[in-house]
C-alpha cells in the first residue's frame, strides 16, 4: 500500500499585510496513512497579485532539511483563466534549480492532499525530474527536495495549500525513488512516470 497523506493540521498561522506585501509564518503537521508524521515550518513573503504580477519568496524547514524558493509570477497574455508563468529558483544547500513553468492556478486550495488525481499528477511529474537528477549524479537524499520544486506550483496562491502539497510530494517522491532504485534507474526512467507510479499505487 502506497504511503499517502492522510491529514494535515495547521499548528501555527500568522499573516501580516502592509500595502501590496503580505508575510506568512506557519507550522504544519503532515500525517501519513501509516500514522507517521512530519513537521514543516515556513516563512513566506508575497508582493503583488499572484494572478497578474508578483514576487514570492519562501524559507521552508523540514526536520533538519531546508530550502529557499524565489519566484516571480506574470499573467500569460491571452491565456486561460488564472494561467500564469512562474520563473525563479529553488536553492537546496549548495545546489540551485531554475524554474520556468506555466501553470493554471488551482481553485482546490483547501485540501489538495485529498485529491487522488493530484497525487497521480505529482507522481508522474516527480518521476521525470527525479530521473534527470539521478542521471546527473545527484545524491538520492537530495533528489526529493529538488524534485518537488515545480509539482506544487499550482497551489502557490495559497501558502498553506502549497506547503501541504509539498508535504504530499515528499512522501510520494520517497516511495517512487525506492521503486526506481529497485527496478534500476535506466529501466525505470525509460518506462516513464505512468509505469513507475502504477507500480507504487499512485495512478
Amino acid at each position: 500500500m502506497a504511503k499517502k497523506v492522510k491529514e494535515s493540521k495547521i499548528l501555527y498561522k500568522k499573516e501580516k499585510k502592509d500595502g501590496n506585501k503580505s508575510t506568512f509564518d506557519g507550522s504544519l503537521q503532515i500525517i501519513y496513512n501509516d500514522d507517521t508524521d512530519k513537521l514543516v515550518t515556513f516563512h513566506a513573503t508575497y508582493e503583488g497579485d499572484v494572478k497578474t504580477d508578483s514576487k514570492i519568496s519562501y524559507d521552508v524547514f523540514k526536520e533538519g532539511k531546508s530550502y529557499k524558493l524565489k519566484l516571480k509570477t506574470t499573467k500569460v497574455p491571452n491565456g486561460k483563466t488564472n494561467e500564469v508563468r512562474i520563473v525563479g529558483a529553488k536553492s537546496v544547500g549548495s545546489r540551485t534549480k531554475l524554474i520556468d513553468k506555466t501553470v493554471v492556478l488551482s481553485s482546490k486550495n483547501e485540501k489538495p492532499e485529498a485529491d487522488p488525481s493530484l497525487q497521480c499528477d505529482i507522481c508522474t511529474g516527480v518521476v521525470f525530474v527525479a530521473c534527470e537528477l539521478l542521471s546527473e549524479g545527484v545524491a538520492p537524499d537530495e533528489v526529493c527536495l529538488e524534485s518537488c520544486s515545480e509539482e506544487c506550483l499550482v497551489f502557490i496562491e495559497d501558502p498553506f495549500a502549497y506547503i501541504i502539497c509539498d508535504g504530499s510530494c515528499d512522501v510520494i517522491c520517497s516511495e517512487i525513488l525506492a521503486e526506481i532504485i529497485k527496478i534500476g534507474i535506466s529501466q525505470a526512467c525509460e518506462k516513464g512516470g505512468d509505469y513507475v507510479c502504477s507500480l507504487v499505487g499512485y495512478c
